[in-house]
């Protein structure tokens, strides 16, 4: 996996009113916990995690320079907590593992190339977005990447096709679906309204009287 520095201060601003005024400078408020530690409150500049985000993602291990102590801290951004409304990002959780740590973390499946059955006209879904895998911290990867190009339409590709690296397991189901091809919806026809049959009309004429 790969790792990313990101830099960070120890928080002293707690409290619902004081954090407010917290994202309001320009910083989220954050927390590390981990094994054999306290949880530290932190906060972190908007600018530099937003950075990191859009560089390699929320799943890569972190190599968090917190001012005022020595040397890095190994840590996995385990939680992101948003704004139900406008999504906007408000606390972070990190977690601080070692390199050698057996962990587990959620890992976003990214699906690669065109179906064969979209070009047939079938629409690609994707039911599962990321998938839970366990292994050593060092060895997990930031995303899966898995090859659709096959797929026709009606056709599926499951978890247990996903391919990873070695010391690596997923937890998932293996016969959950991760994306399938649907085939197009039939065109709705109007109905046809019958056309109006004009019976001929029947003349009863009576014989003439003899």
């Amino acid at each position: 996996m790969e790792r990313y520095r990101l830099d960070a201060a120890p928080r002293t601003l707690l409290g619902k009113q004081k954090v407010k005024r917290l994202r309001a400078a320009g910083y989220y408020p954050a927390i590390m916990y981990g094994r054999g530690m306290e949880p530290t409150p932190l906060q972190v500049s908007q600018e530099a995690f937003n950075k990191m985000l859009k560089t390699v993602g929320a799943n890569t291990l972190v190599d968090l320079y917190i001012e005022g102590t020595d040397g890095p801290q190994t840590v996995l951004v385990k939680k992101l907590m948003r704004d139900s409304l406008s999504m906007q990002l408000l606390n972070i959780d990190f977690h601080r593992v070692s390199v050698t740590d057996v962990i587990t973390n959620r890992i976003p499946v990214e699906l690669v190339g065109e179906p064969r059955g979209v070009s047939e006209g079938g629409t690609l879904m994707q039911p599962l977005i990321d998938v839970e895998v366990r292994g050593v911290a060092a060895s997990l990867p930031a995303s899966l990447q898995v090859d659709v190009s096959h797929l026709g339409i009606d056709e599926s590709l499951h978890v247990s096709e996903i391919s990873v690296p070695e010391g690596v397991e997923i937890v998932a189901a293996p016969d959950e679906v991760v994306a399938v091809v649907h085939a197009p919806r039939a065109a709705v026809e109007e109905p046809v309204e019958p056309e109006q049959i004009t019976e001929p009309e029947l003349v009863v004429k009576k014989e003439e009287e003899e």
